[in-house]
């Protein structure tokens, strides 16, 4: 009945849990633990049609990172705007849209669907878009339970995507410093120069990892 039917779909909200802490620990690709994340995901809640948008910082746009029942057109090429259509809305506001009772539509042909933003700390990552229900009902409110919890796994995976890439790129830097900081001190002067009558002595600091003249 009801209560078994509710019961198998907090046991199936636990497991996704557990599945994506799981793919946390022991993948360190983005892709491996959103594709996971959209795929139980939408067998979850029963959508036809799922994906995650991720903000690209140097484009400006929403891209497709991951989706499910969307071709791969689409997913290649389709841009969103911050601001623009309801994953664009959402993502600039931040506050989440749960649709029931929208009628047909090309988008959304049952009528229902749920468009969450993905948040850390403030800041909005991204969108998860779950639509179409199987058999033409709406999402129910434990399905709007269930995306919020996928979508705060999502912004934890990107979240900490970001924090590995910037570390990767700070030890690049240290790198390129360490050796720019190298090839400089190879211009100085290895010992001092004989000058008759006169004893030299030379001491250099940079003030930073590397200087100038």
């Amino acid at each position: 009945g009801r209560v078994e039917a509710a019961l198998r779909e907090r046991l199936g909200a636990l497991d996704l849990v557990t599945l994506v802490t799981d793919k946390l620990v022991a993948s360190p690709h983005l892709d491996e633990v959103l594709e996971s994340l959209i795929q139980e995901s939408t067998g979850l809640v029963q959508a036809e049609r799922g994906s995650i948008l991720l903000f690209d910082p140097r484009e400006g746009l929403l891209r497709i990172a991951v989706a499910r029942g969307i071709p791969p057109e689409v997913v290649e090429n389709v841009r969103t705007r911050p601001g623009e259509g309801l994953a664009g809305k959402v993502y600039e506001t931040g506050e989440p849209q749960f649709l029931r009772n929208m009628g047909s539509g090309a988008a959304y042909k049952s009528g229902s669907a749920m468009i969450l933003p993905l948040r850390m700390k403030g800041q909005t990552l991204g969108v998860l878009n779950l639509a179409n229900k199987k058999g033409g009902a709406d999402f129910t409110d434990d399905d709007f339970v269930l995306a919020r919890i996928v979508a705060n796994q999502a912004s934890i995976a990107v979240h900490n995507a970001q924090l590995a890439a910037s570390w990767v790129e700070n030890q690049k830097m240290k790198q390129a410093l360490e050796i720019a900081r190298e090839i400089q001190l190879r211009f100085l002067p290895q010992v001092a120069p004989a000058m008759e009558g006169l004893d030299v002595a030379g001491w250099s600091v940079a003030c930073d990892d590397i200087g100038g003249d």
